[in-house]
């Protein structure tokens, strides 16, 4: 009995273990990646099978085309394999690895163009691009889609063209020799138009498609701000979008320098008919510049406006209105000393004048005395002279008088007698008249 027990142990252990290592052997990975069409635009919708270690999981690509998917395999490192195609298009990619593996796959064209004479007859690959001239557009423009064919054969190409309405229409136009076709149409409806190119293909050539484009056609926007002071000393700001966008966002702007650097103050939704309204609680004061901005959107185009508006808090008013008081009497001041100023500038040229004319008058007179300074000093060396010649003239005088006093005595004489004798012959006359009598 106690062997048998010891056997059925001996089992229940072995079994045990058994399932253990089965757990053990179970390891989790994930595998992923994206799968691409041949031209590298996303595979979108593509089918994915994942192979490793005896298990597989099939998925499809997402809108990006993108895939994931999770396995339990016994062991790893292990070697995965992802199979992906669609519509005619096949790829497949391995890699080993444990945890998280990224596979990408490129699919590639397996079309075949039938059998001849018992022989599969491969239908030669196509390449299909195309542009358009611009990626933004206003409505009623027209759209020019330009595209090309590799190889370059003549091969009629189908537009498929996406309304922002969610309508499509597609249009029929063909390649020349070169392999180049056009297309054009107008643009009437606004928002994000796209548009693509497909070739159906032919005995020979196989089907291909071009990557699809996204544009946009906008309507031409335009914005009015308006700018006022509340009785609460706030600034309010008004303004509308023309035509009326509703739910758009506008970015009102301040600049405090005349527009040379502007600060972001805050963003506004218009409301249904395109309206727009805000307040601004400034502490600052002066000529300020209101500058209100609608972004582009994917069915207008960006519009922005300026508005100023000369501002002052009710407080600062009032200071600035004493201030100006100050500065009207500061300047009435102001004319009067320069009134005052110029009075006395003018008398100050008239004393100039004057002194000046003095001057001229003392530098005359000063020069008419230097010159009798002269005259008098010669005088008087003339004086010295004279004096000297005094004397000797009084000198010469006396001696002059002394000898003329001489002549004179010395002459007397014979005169008085000269006298007499006349006198004697006068009486003698006179008397022999009175005896003739």
């Amino acid at each position: 009995m106690r062997k048998l027990v010891s056997v059925l142990c001996v089992l229940i252990l072995l079994f045990l273990l058994v399932k253990v290592e089965r757990v053990k052997a179970q390891v989790p990975i994930r595998v992923w990646g994206y799968v691409y069409m041949p031209n590298g635009s996303p595979a979108v919708g593509a089918s994915v099978t994942v192979s490793a270690g005896g298990k597989s999981k099939s998925t499809t690509t997402d809108s990006s085309g993108k895939y994931s998917v999770d396995l339990t395999v016994p062991s790893t490192p292990v070697t995965v394999k992802v199979t992906a195609k669609k519509d005619g298009y096949k790829g497949s990619a391995s890699k080993k690895g444990e945890g998280v593996i990224r596979i990408d796959v490129y699919l590639k064209k397996t079309t075949t163009g039938g059998t001849r004479g018992g022989t599969t007859i491969r239908k030669q690959s196509t390449k299909l691009s195309i542009t358009v001239e611009k990626m933004s557009y206003l409505v009623g423009e027209t759209v020019h889609v330009s595209g090309k064919i590799t190889p370059e054969i003549s091969a009629t190409i189908v537009i498929y063209i996406s309304i922002p309405n969610g309508t499509q229409v597609k249009h029929l136009t063909k390649s020349n020799k070169e392999g180049a076709f056009h297309y054009e149409f107008v643009a009437d409806v606004p928002g994000a138009w796209k548009v693509y190119a497909q070739f159906q293909g032919t005995k020979e050539f196989a089907p291909s498609k071009s990557s699809e484009i996204t544009f946009y056609v906008r309507v031409k926007s335009n914005i009015e701000v308006d700018t006022s002071v509340t009785e609460k000393g706030t600034i309010l700001i008004r303004g509308r979008t023309e035509p009326p966008i509703p739910n758009a966002t506008v970015q009102l702007y301040v600049s405090l320098d005349g527009g040379k650097t502007w600060m972001f103050y805050c963003n506004v939704t218009t409301d249904e008919n395109g309206y727009f309204e805000t307040c601004f609680n400034l502490t600052v004061s002066g000529d300020i510049l209101f500058k209100a901005v609608l972004p582009e959107g994917t069915s207008y185009t960006s519009a922005e406006e300026e508005k100023p508006l000369s501002y002052a808090p009710k407080e600062l008013t009032e200071e600035i209105q004493r201030l100006s008081k100050q500065v009207e009497e500061l300047e009435k001041t102001e004319k009067q000393l320069r009134e005052l100023i110029s009075k006395l500038e003018s008398e100050n040229l008239g004393l100039k004048s004057k002194v000046e004319e003095l001057t001229q008058r003392l530098r005359e007179s000063n020069e008419t005395i230097a010159s009798l300074s002269r005259l008098v000093a010669e005088y008087r060396e003339k004086a010295k002279n004279l004096e000297q010649l005094a004397y000797v003239a009084a000198v010469l005088s006396l001696i002059v008088g002394v000898a003329v006093g001489y002549l004179l005595s010395r002459a007397r004489i014979p005169q008085a007698e000269s006298v007499e004798r006349e006198e004697v012959l006068e009486e003698e006359e006179h008397k022999k008249s009175a005896y003739y009598l």
